[in-house]
């Protein structure tokens, strides 16, 4: 029966494929999955598949190479393509794993697992060397880059690498991570689960012949971490598929508006604390002027005292050689008898002495209040700088809690867009688990139809059957029939006939 494949996402395809009445699995394939091979080298990854689900239209394989080098170059090739097209599958040749979302084919379509076993950029030199180690993980990022494009939701992609080095400097998970990726495991790769398999070389003076696996893993991302228990429904909840659908939408569309918001308030966040930041900044670089200010404050009052206390020195020997100039005169009045022109001329002096201590003691004051004045100045500036910061700091404080509600807000506004998408991703699964149910109830009435349909050709061969015996046995009756009426016939004549007595 036709029918779209199991994943939701996969309705969008343009050419819907035959979905298999049974499942067959290999590992960590199965025929319901859409499979995308990239990489293929002789194809017999592919042809093990194909075996395995008996057949291959479920799988679309793919080769860097042309499908002439691929036939040159392996000894199987030719051989392996012939199979997968007797199996139904459609083998694309010359595709880029970095630029295969461009592809005509493949980015028409969704796929279930997206497969690169042992991706390789190459052969130019020593594996160890950075160089080469940076090519190799430019490969496996833009392969990630276009898989992503065309993994269905619940979809995984899956890269069979080396583990030993210089492989494992090629960072797989990171480099899955840096893409938008999640990391779900990684198993080990045991080439004899997959029978017919032959690793090969694809590029090189080797080209075609077998290489040493050693260890090797097979590393499994999703777009998203899936719930891992399926929610069951009740068989009679088909019925109500369209208003879940409607349901579904109305959520999705909310979901957009709530991350619309989400965004809008981030975008708001990141204003508010750019602004908050250049106040910061702002209000710093005033704190630093206000203290080289404060330092050069303290400097100049250092300077001040300093004066002063050299001024009171000086005034300190000016007395006291004014006391030994005195005492010095009294002596030589003593005992000279000194003149009275010597002493109105020691008057003078003694005049012109405190003349001289006053003008000092003026200037000293004089430089005092100056001194005070511009202490007072400065205070009165530092108190209006400080004033002015922690006006600023209260201003980033109030922002600082505005921003704070913000975020808040968005973390409450994640919160909710969180919760509404496990209700989405629980309604999807819902979705899924329903139509798998539908599939297998159309499965089933399918079986009961070819079921009905064989009874009704069995029933129209007895019946066939039986219809030829009864025209035997109808033909038996009337041979039958005739043959006794001739008889009786015959015998009623005979015995109308008048006997001829012997006297």
């Amino acid at each position: 029966m036709d029918s779209p494949v199991h994943d939701s996402d996969n309705m969008a395809f343009k050419d819907p494929v035959r979905q298999p009445a049974l499942e067959k699995k290999i590992k960590h394939y199965s025929n319901f999955h859409q499979i995308l091979l990239v990489g293929e080298g002789d194809f017999s990854f592919s042809l093990a598949l194909a075996n395995a689900f008996g057949s291959a239209e479920n799988m679309v394989p793919t080769s860097l190479d042309s499908r002439e080098k691929v036939i040159s170059s392996y000894e199987n090739g030719q051989k392996n393509l012939q199979l997968l097209e007797r199996f139904g599958a459609m083998a694309l040749h010359g595709v880029d794993a970095m630029k295969m979302c461009k592809h005509e084919i493949i980015r028409e379509r969704l796929f279930d697992r997206i497969v690169f076993n042992f991706p390789h950029a190459g052969f130019y030199g020593n594996e160890k060397e950075m160089d080469i180690i940076r090519k190799h993980r430019r490969l496996v990022m833009v392969f990630f880059k276009n898989a992503k494009t065309l993994l269905s939701r619940t979809g995984e992609i899956h890269v069979t690498h080396k583990v030993k080095d210089p492989y494992s400097q090629w960072k797989v998970v990171e480099e899955a991570e840096e893409c938008g990726l999640f990391f779900k495991e990684s198993v080990e790769f045991n080439k004899a689960d997959y029978p017919g398999y032959t690793n090969r070389r694809g590029a090189g003076p080797k080209i075609g012949e077998t290489f040493n696996l050693g260890e090797c893993r097979t590393y499994m991302f999703n777009l998203r971490e899936l719930m891992t228990e399926p929610i069951m429904l009740p068989k009679n909840s088909l019925e109500a598929l369209p208003e879940i659908l409607k349901a579904a939408i109305l959520d999705f569309e909310t979901d957009r508006k709530n991350r619309e918001a989400a965004e809008t308030a981030k975008a708001n966040l990141q204003s508010s604390f750019n602004h908050l930041k250049t106040v910061a900044d702002k209000i710093i670089e005033e704190i630093d002027e206000f203290k080289r200010e404060r330092d050069e404050f303290k400097r100049q009052r250092n300077e001040a005292i300093y004066q002063r206390v050299e001024a009171w020195r000086e005034k300190e020997n000016i007395t006291k050689q004014l006391g030994e100039a005195l005492r010095l005169k009294e002596e030589a009045v003593e005992q000279r008898g000194v003149s009275i022109s010597e002493l109105a001329f020691e008057r003078e002096k003694r005049k012109a002495a405190e003349t001289a201590k006053a003008n000092i003691e003026n200037t000293l004051n004089q430089y005092k209040r100056s001194v005070r004045n511009s202490k007072r100045e400065k205070k009165n500036q530092l108190v209006k700088q400080r004033n002015h910061a922690l006006c600023q700091i209260e201003e980033a404080y109030l922002e600082n809690e505005k921003t704070v509600k913000q975020l808040d807000e968005a973390l409450r506004l994640k919160e909710e867009v969180t919760k509404e998408k496990e209700r989405i991703l629980r309604e999807r699964n819902e979705l899924a688990n329903q139509k798998n149910e539908a599939y297998w109830e159309k499965g089933k009435i399918a079986k009961q139809l070819d079921e009905a349909l064989r009874l009704k050709e069995e029933a129209t061969k007895e019946r066939k059957k039986i219809l030829k015996y009864l025209k035997i046995i109808c033909g038996v009756f009337i041979y039958l029939s005739a043959s006794f009426y001739g008889l009786w016939k015959e015998e009623t004549s005979r015995k109308k006939q008048p006997r001829n007595w012997i006297i």
